[in-house]
Parts: structure tokens; C-alpha cells; sequence
């Protein structure tokens, strides 16, 4: 089974990959991209080989290695990624993982909530829900494990 994790930050990322090594070890294979745009270059490339995506919401544009633009972070890059995949067909099941309750600024200001019933919402077809992930709880952890059982991963 292969999952794509596509997350900027390595101890979140290091933390999610632990835990699916421990619960479902030699089950699923993990491929992990750094970036929207590098996420969005490995599903049309070859998403059919992935059964989920566990997305971050937000995180840079590009990889650090494409130069400057690495400056460019994206606040709702998890949305425009879900829009690309919905703009392209791709309807692979996604889980979002994020580490923040709100986002945006001002009047653009949402919850972690109110996203996640927008984003079911409008993407009902292949988005399963969101992950509000803290490194020094486990709750995450069994949230997560409930959209892994889900998509029969185990």
C-alpha cells in the first residue's frame, strides 16, 4: 500500500511517518514530497500507485531548492491543492494534517472547523477530513488511525 505525505516540516512529518511504521509496519510504503507543488507533480506523475494522501495545509509553494520562490508560503496551499485535484480529476482519498486551529487573517479568518466542513463539503468526493496535529499529545494519533481504517489500509 503507498501513501503520499506531502509536508514542509520534518519533525511533523518524522512524527506521522513513526506512527505508521509502528501500527501498520511493512503494510504501507510512504513517498513524502515538501511542497504544493512538488505534491501536486508526484499525483499526476503517478497518483494512481497511492491509496491516500495525508496533505498539510499549509506550507511553501515550491521546494527549497527551486531558489527564492521557496519564500512563497501558502496559507491555504492544502485548499488549491484539493481544487487542482478536483480541476483534474484525481480522487484520491485525502486526509489533512495540520498543526494550526486557525487560519488566515482578519476577515479572511477561519477555524480548523469551520475548513474542515467547508472543504467536506466541497470536495465530498474524495476529501475524509482533517487532523489536528500536536506533537506532545496522541490524540492526533487515533484520529489519524480512524482515516487510515477508513480507507482499509490495515
Amino acid at each position: 500500500m503507498h501513501l503520499l505525505l506531502v509536508e514542509d516540516d520534518d519533525k511533523k512529518a518524522n512524527d506521522i511517518c513513526r506512527f505508521i511504521d509502528e501500527e501498520y509496519s511493512e503494510l504501507i510504503n510512504i513517498t513524502r514530497k515538501r511542497s504544493w507543488q512538488s505534491g501536486l507533480i508526484e499525483i499526476f506523475d503517478s497518483g494512481e500507485k497511492y491509496k491516500m494522501i495525508l496533505l498539510d495545509m499549509s506550507m511553501p509553494r515550491y521546494d527549497p531548492d527551486v531558489g527564492d520562490v521557496n519564500e512563497e508560503f501558502e496559507t491555504f496551499a492544502g485548499r488549491e491543492f484539493l481544487e487542482e485535484m478536483d480541476r483534474c480529476g484525481i480522487f484520491i482519498p485525502v486526509c489533512i494534517i495540520t498543526a494550526f486551529d486557525y487560519f488566515g487573517e482578519n476577515e479572511n479568518m477561519i477555524n480548523y472547523e469551520q475548513l474542515d466542513q467547508n472543504l467536506l463539503k466541497k470536495f465530498s468526493s474524495f476529501y475524509v477530513g482533517m487532523v489536528y496535529f500536536r506533537s506532545s499529545t496522541t490524540n492526533w494519533r487515533q484520529k489519524l488511525k480512524g482515516f487510515l481504517q477508513m480507507e482499509d489500509l490495515k
